[in-house]
């Protein structure tokens, strides 16, 4: 008999009564007796182990015989009852049917009856924070997150060094905590879904330098950089969408996912803060759709990335121009 190594369990004998039952069945296939000597010199010669002491074989044939498992057929002789242990076999596989058929029953009606109560034991909580605030919030999560996701209307990790564009504290070290983490580190998984605004980034910058030469030269810098810095992070992930977002959002997660940050804007889309929400569900229910959007938009790392690129820069020239114009009339 080839070794079963799960026919004890479903015999409900030990590995040793078993071991007894293959040595009588070697001996019944050799057409010899099995008698207790032969029983344990068979025993020993089919696992090449010592002998199993006599007062321990006898105890054991004794649970055997009491099993079924095993019947006399001679003064010191013995032999398998193959239709016990057929018999006993069809009973345990009845039962792992019914226990099956109970644990699936089980496991609904759990669902069912602890779904409600396990919604109420996470209840959203909600938070209105500035944006310096925010910034924080975010860097001292982040710090500690395996992934960030964001719909951004420029992805701030592509200037985290900039001193014009990260002047608020806060602010600096929120993007420099990503820099750090996805770039250098390549500890953090970072994926940005933006319109890349390059008007709201000229406004921005321009507002600082009140400079346009200035101004397009930085942000022509951030948009070469692009290729390169993607190569080089393989962590870094960045999707164009056509159109702008509609709403500016940022997920954090390891394996748990619950923090999620909304922000709000005004109608020139300035950032006067955010709702921060702490709920798993939520949070769960945001983070598939941003990833289901970013399937359907360009990844920066394609072909179809470099043509991107190239229109993002003939937008700058755009805005430059019309920067240059109101500068000299």
């Amino acid at each position: 008999m080839e070794r079963l190594d799960k026919m004890p369990k479903w015999l409900g004998i030990t590995n040793q009564q078993f071991n007894i039952l293959e040595a009588m069945l070697s001996l019944q296939r050799k057409g010899s007796l099995a008698s207790p000597k032969l029983i344990i010199n068979e025993d020993a010669a089919l696992r090449n182990v010592p002998k199993i002491q006599k007062s321990n074989f006898f105890s054991q044939l004794k649970s055997l015989r009491g099993f079924g498992y095993v019947m006399k057929v001679g003064a010191a002789a013995y032999a398998v009852d193959f239709n016990n242990i057929k018999k006993s076999l069809e009973s345990a596989e009845s039962q792992a049917v019914r226990e099956s058929y109970e644990l699936k029953e089980l496991k609904s009606e759990v669902e069912q009856k602890f779904k409600s109560l396990a919604v109420r034991g996470k209840e959203p909580s909600l938070e209105f924070m500035d944006y310096a605030r925010m910034y924080s919030k975010i860097a001292d999560i982040t710090s500690k997150r395996d992934s960030f996701l964001s719909a951004a209307v420029f992805p701030k990790v592509l200037y985290a060094n900039s001193p014009s564009l990260m002047r608020q504290p806060e602010a600096q070290r929120y993007a420099q905590t990503l820099w750090l983490r996805c770039v250098t580190t390549g500890e953090l998984e970072v994926k940005y879904l933006t319109y890349f605004d390059i008007k709201y980034l000229f406004s921005r910058l321009n507002a600082v330098y009140k400079n346009p030469a200035l101004t397009y030269g930085e942000i022509s810098r951030v948009l070469e950089s692009i290729p390169e810095l993607l190569e080089n992070s393989k962590k870094l992930s960045i999707y164009y969408t056509d159109a702008p977002y509609g709403l500016d959002m940022t997920i954090l997660q390891d394996e748990h996912v619950e923090d999620l940050f909304l922000l709000i804007r005004d109608t020139n889309k300035v950032g006067k803060g955010c709702i921060y929400i702490k709920s798993p569900e939520l949070a769960m229910e945001f983070r598939s759709i941003f990833l289901e959007d970013c399937d359907e938009c360009v990844d920066m790392r394609s072909s179809a990335g470099e043509r991107i690129i190239k229109k993002l820069e003939a937008r700058l020239d755009k805005e430059y121009q019309k920067y240059k114009r109101k500068k000299n009339p």
